[in-house]
């Protein structure tokens, strides 16, 4: 907008002067392109950073159900050695 606005008003008021040859479709074609690789990007870092969290998650919840089995374990009275005919 900042380089449109001023070329219109040029061109308007100037007959003689015509729109420059610039390739537009190609640096729109260009941004989205780019636009593309970085919504890609980011949503395989989300991906990877997610499936991360969620092993780590798993990791933790297996260490806390062994320390409730030893806790466990360890109020439990100890069992009479029975004895085997």
């Amino acid at each position: 907008m900042l380089v449109a606005v001023p070329l219109i008003l040029l061109i308007g008021t100037n007959k003689d002067l015509e729109p420059p040859d610039i390739p537009l479709h190609e640096f729109v074609a260009n941004g989205i392109l780019i636009a593309l690789v970085v919504v890609l990007g980011y949503r395989i870092y989300q991906y990877k950073a997610d499936e991360r969290a969620t092993t780590r998650l798993r990791q933790l919840r297996q260490q806390r159900q062994r320390i409730e089995e030893e806790e466990l374990a360890a109020k439990a009275p100890p069992s009479a050695p029975q004895d085997r005919p």
